[in-house]
């Protein structure tokens, strides 16, 4: 097969290798194995561009479909999984700079209100939406200095400026470990102390071995006697280690990494040679991306993506319709969490997770919520739909649970606008991950097309 057509280049395409449900293969345009007419160079099968979304809608012209396939009659689809291109009509705040991972795995910073599409391995997670933390591990990226304290018998001896860290600058530490045994101490502590809250608590850093096997701990303790920690074997990649603790106590704690033999959960280790970058001390249950600090802790602000009211016109038909939102969940909380919904925080919500890790729906009446849960750090797909009197939800292709008593709808949205996976204000309803896709109907699907668009 022949195509007589203007090329473009893949950035102008906003090709990306990550098409899924919507890829080159189903398109006019791809000439296996890997070729495009449309696009120069190899694509993927599994890829997607913005010409797949328009030659479907000029495939079904007349049902209203603005591009990205699906049931018929769609009037909105926000496709996020094309790196640097924020879809048209959705508006972008954070009131600081932030890093992400690009393709390559090198740390990058995004100036203040500028979106952040991570990846993880090579491969597109999404448009990186988090919720404001605040890393209290001083000269994070400088694990030489003073502030990173070493202590024990045998002092581990730390060198900076030694290796070229994740973020593309020589400023990874060398730090060797003398043989722990018996009930030796030999830790690189990043402060002092910390006080602790009555919350879980997120400690992290990048380290590499310098032959690969190197075996240390990170691990917290207020005393020497209560210890959480995670053991960490080492290869010549840098990788990021994390420690999640319970909650733990309003009181002085220490973050050691190396080796605590008062701990019992720790055992002897050689002599050892590692290195070191990127410390974190964030209060949460899950790490964030990372934050660089200098001589004071510093706190990232939340990310807010949103579609202004001015921009609700013309697809957007009140008060009812389907929405299907595709997004990464980084960690499910006991409290209601939010994809697409609109302000304030407690007025509805067309998709989100409850208490209970469901995916749910909610007019401000009834709560409608899925059978089936959501899980963590995966690729989860919900649909939802309201018509008077009558809410349903779908996720990942689950059963199509419905309720009845949805009497409000989502009006409101018309005048507020729509938020996506965050609350303006502070609030345990936030959700942090990726968001990669969002889609409206005016009409109620039915259930089939409801698990079909969420398989």
């Amino acid at each position: 097969m022949s195509f007589v057509v203007h090329r473009v280049s893949k950035n102008a395409a906003r090709y990306t290798d990550a098409g899924g449900r919507e890829k080159c293969g189903y398109c006019r345009f791809f000439v296996a194995p890997r070729a495009c007419g449309k696009v120069i160079g190899p694509v993927s099968p599994r890829g997607w561009c913005k010409y797949f979304s328009r030659q479907v809608a000029q495939q079904y012209s007349g049902a209203g479909i603005t591009g990205g396939g699906g049931p018929p009659g769609k009037t909105l689809d926000l496709n996020f999984m094309s790196s640097g291109n924020m879809p048209a009509g959705v508006s972008f705040t954070r009131a600081s700079s932030a890093t992400y991972t690009d393709a390559s795995g090198a740390i990058q910073t995004a100036a203040t209100n500028a979106p952040r599409w991570d990846y993880a391995s090579g491969v597109l997670r999404g448009l990186s939406v988090e919720e404001a933390r605040t890393n209290i591990c001083q000269n994070s990226g400088d694990v030489s200095n003073a502030s990173w304290q070493p202590g024990g018998g045998t002092l581990p001896v730390k060198t900076g400026a030694q290796t070229v860290s994740p973020d593309g600058t020589t400023t990874g530490t060398r730090v060797v470990y003398p043989a722990v045994s018996g009930a030796a101490i030999s830790v690189v502590a990043p402060m002092a102390s910390f006080t602790g809250t009555v919350a879980p608590w997120t400690f992290s850093v990048w380290m590499r071995g310098n032959t690969g096997g190197e075996r240390l701990y990170i691990c917290t303790t207020p005393d020497g006697a209560l210890y959480y920690r995670t053991t960490c074997v080492l290869t010549t990649t840098w990788q990021r280690f994390v420690l999640t603790t319970p909650n733990l106590t309003a009181a002085a704690w220490f973050w050691e990494i190396g080796a605590d033999l008062r701990d019992a959960g720790q055992s002897a280790t050689s002599a050892q040679t590692v290195f070191m970058w990127g410390g974190q001390m964030e209060q949460g249950a899950f790490p964030t991306s990372y934050i660089p600090t200098t001589s004071v802790a510093v706190t990232r602000a939340v990310d807010l993506p949103s579609i202004q009211p001015a921009n609700m016109s013309p697809w957007f038909t009140p008060p009812g319709g389907s929405w299907f939102a595709e997004f990464v969940c980084a960690a499910l909380t006991p409290n209601f969490q939010r994809v697409v919904y609109f302000p304030p925080i407690n007025a509805a919500t067309m998709i989100g997770s409850d208490s209970t890790a469901h995916a749910f729906s909610y007019d401000v009446g009834p709560v409608n919520a899925s059978a089936n849960i959501i899980t963590a750090n995966v690729v989860t797909k919900i649909a939802s739909s309201w018509a008077a009197a009558t809410g349903k939800i779908c996720l990942n292709a689950g059963a199509v649970v419905t309720t009845g008593g949805m009497n409000n709808g989502f009006s409101g949205a018309t005048s507020a606008g729509i938020g996506f996976m965050q609350a303006a204000t502070a609030s345990p309803e936030i959700m942090s991950g990726y968001l990669r896709r969002v889609s409206y109907w005016p009409r109620a699907l039915s259930d089939t097309e409801m698990q079909q668009v969420t398989t």
